[in-house]
């Protein structure tokens, strides 16, 4: 599955979209023979799925051979679309999206954290009742 559309500022290019989830491209892959892009989970689902082996947009019959690399100039314009974190609403480039770690995530993960250290204490107080 790609990214949501939504999250994204500004127009994206139709060549950008994943035919099968309708979202921006993921991990995106080519299919040499016809040249369609696919989020690389979608076209491994769509292969798990379909009777035969065929592109999803004009049925142009393939193997995973056929499975390559997107060009280096889809993947620069991929990297340069701006998208807004829904989490903290940052606005920044997919590339740095990526590796985007939010204050909501930082926060989660203090929970997280603070919660395995209360049942230390908590396992620490029951210990030394019962000894």
């Amino acid at each position: 599955m790609g990214f949501d559309i939504n999250l994204f500022v500004g127009c994206v290019d139709e060549e950008l979209i994943c035919s099968i989830c309708t979202d921006v491209l993921k991990q995106a892959i080519q299919l040499t023979p016809c040249q369609h892009l696919y989020c690389s989970s979608c076209l491994n689902m769509w292969f798990q799925m379909a009777p035969k082996t065929t592109c999803p947009v004009d049925g142009t019959e393939v193997n995973k051979t056929n499975i390559t690399a997107i060009p280096r100039c889809i993947r620069n314009m991929l990297s340069k679309l701006t998208i807004k974190c829904q989490d903290c609403n940052e606005v920044m480039t997919l590339s740095k999206y990526e590796n985007h770690n939010c204050f909501q995530e930082i926060l989660s993960q203090m929970g997280d954290y603070i919660n395995q250290i209360d049942q230390v204490l908590i396992d620490l107080e029951f210990n030394q009742l019962n000894n």
